[in-house]
């Protein structure tokens, strides 16, 4: 059995010895005869075959295909670190590519949020919170069964950033000063004393070195066992998110001062640093900067924006895009609902393509605490919002 994004091409036994290829247009078959169909599509797919060259095509130009990509893009799965907002409790959810989200398990011990995950040497790591505003870390091999780690808790050590480089895991945060656990197996932690003075927000290995952002600048250091992180030369900012192009450039986004400024983003290529334009010049109110990377699906360097802080209204989800991560088109609103009314605000959390379409997580930061999810098969384009309610996914990788 084959498919393409208009028809199936089933192998029919004519005759003893003769097998005749004979095509079926979707739009020519009954639904009950879809159903039939998209059963032995399954039990097709469990035997190793499948239509993914077929599937973004299929999705944009046929939605009478959509259950049958519904069915074949169950494997491979993303993973999604989430928190649980009025539970105190963290969870690990899975998702069809172009399906809804499913818990697969609710991890406990005292965890209340968790930030971030990664995918090195057959292991799954995602760091975050206790319930005490104390770091918290946990491994699985399968993405489905978690087990808590030691990551040397104390008060104001929540780990907000995660990274793996140099054959070693590195996480950082801090809500009182900067925080840094290191790993080489994400089990077993230490505290090596080397953190910057200040909150990490995000951590990034790129070019045989640690860069960390935090609320005073950029620093980084060459191993963060036994050197201390130095500040780099980064234009004076309270810098959110870190991201990397194909060439090795290293790029940092935020805002101009501690608070509600203007927003910033700082390129450092071949050792020097430089300053951006334009990002978010099109907004009509006040924007932090929080997420920033590149997207070899389109070419260009994404950077996100959301308010954090309540009390202004206006185009608050914002996506600006760049071919080099120096000069920004000024960015667009997402979505019409996405975006602050009253004292709410809105926070965008990652940015993900999954091989059919881009996702965006993020939360209103309301009483009620609601997560949402962006989708769409364009950066440009137009997006969907899919409320997730309590669970909150900040973080999104592939299960290959």
């Amino acid at each position: 059995m084959v498919c393409d994004e208009h028809s199936i091409d089933l192998l029919v036994k004519s005759s003893p010895g003769q097998m005749d290829r004979r095509a079926i247009r979707w739009s020519k078959v009954p639904f009950r005869g879809r159903a039939l169909l998209l059963w032995m599509m399954l039990a097709t797919s469990l035997l190793g075959n499948s239509c993914d060259a077929a599937r973004g095509d299929c999705l944009a130009q046929d939605p009478v295909c959509n259950p049958l990509l519904a069915v074949l893009a169950w494997q491979p799965f993303l993973v999604g670190v989430v928190g649980e907002f009025g539970t105190a409790s963290c969870a690990v959810d899975h998702s069809q590519r172009i399906g809804s989200w499913r818990k697969t398990g609710t991890i406990g011990e005292s965890c209340a949020w968790l930030r971030r995950i990664e995918h090195f040497q057959s292991q799954w790591v995602a760091v975050g919170a206790n319930s005490s505003g104390g770091c918290h870390a946990v491994y699985s091999a399968d993405s489905v069964h978690w087990t808590t780690s030691d990551c040397i808790t104390g008060a104001n050590t929540q780990l907000n950033a995660l990274t793996f480089g140099a054959n070693l895991y590195v996480a950082g945060g801090g809500n009182a000063g900067g925080v840094l656990r290191t790993s080489s197996d994400g089990i077993t932690w230490s505290a090596p004393g080397t953190a910057p003075a200040n909150d990490i927000s995000d951590l990034l290995y790129l070019n045989g070195a640690f860069y960390a952002s935090t609320n005073a600048g950029v620093y980084s250091s060459i191993s963060p066992l036994t050197t201390a992180f130095a500040i780099e030369g980064a234009a004076a900012a309270k810098y959110n998110g870190l991201g990397s192009g194909p060439d090795g450039r290293l790029l940092a986004v935020g805002t101009d001062t501690g608070g509600l400024g203007n927003a910033m983003v700082s390129v450092k290529i071949s050792g020097t640093w430089s300053s951006g334009s334009n990002l978010f010049a099109n907004r009509d109110d006040t924007s932090i900067p929080a997420i920033v990377t590149y997207d070899a699906n389109s070419g260009y360097y994404i950077a996100l924006s959301g308010i954090t802080s309540g009390g202004f209204t206006g185009q608050d989800c914002l996506l600006d895009y760049s071919t080099d991560g120096l000069q920004w088109n000024g960015g667009y609103l997402l979505h019409p609902d996405c975006k602050t009314t009253g004292t709410d605000s809105t926070q965008l959390l990652t940015f993900y393509f999954d091989g059919l379409q881009y996702r965006i997580t993020g939360m209103n930061l309301s009483s009620s605490q609601i997560g949402f999810e962006l989708r769409s098969s364009s950066i440009f384009g137009p997006w969907q919002i899919v409320p997730t309610g309590s669970q909150v996914i900040t973080e999104m990788s592939l299960v290959q």
